[in-house]
């Protein structure tokens, strides 16, 4: 079975889904069978400004830097699979390795991406302007 995410909020102790209808079929699925429950705080989506400075500033910095072409579609796309692989955690689903989308990032998981992007390109000698300093440009 897939993994399966369920969201909600806790009050008064107890676990109170969004979605009552999905969350009440779960139980006889998974009747007799071992479960793994996790539970993370959940953040917003990542925000535009993170997307904006991602996809104006670092990705084609650091695509140029490789030695792609930053106004080339495929260079772009070319390294930020690779940082995604690198810096992203990744997820094996029969034998396959996923690689989580930017789409389905939270604010957090975007911040945490990027800091370990921006920390590798500095130890390499890149210097990648922050989203303040585009605003000055």
């Amino acid at each position: 079975m897939a993994e399966l995410q369920f969201w909600g909020i806790v009050k008064g102790g107890h676990f109170q889904p969004d979605n009552p209808v999905d969350w009440a079929v779960l139980p006889p699925r998974l009747e007799g069978h071992r479960v793994k429950v996790t539970v993370k705080r959940a953040f917003a989506k990542a925000s535009k400004e993170q997307h904006g400075y991602y996809r104006s500033t670092i990705l084609p910095t650091v695509t140029e830097w490789c030695g792609y072409d930053p106004r080339s579609k495929d260079d772009l796309d070319e390294v930020h699979q690779g940082m995604k692989r690198k810096f992203m955690e990744t997820k094996t689903v029969r034998g396959i390795e996923i690689v989580p989308s930017h789409a389905d990032a939270d604010i957090e998981d975007m911040t945490v991406f990027m800091d370990l992007v921006l920390q590798w390109a500095a130890q390499g000698g890149l210097y990648i302007p922050g989203p303040e300093d585009r605003l000055l440009a």
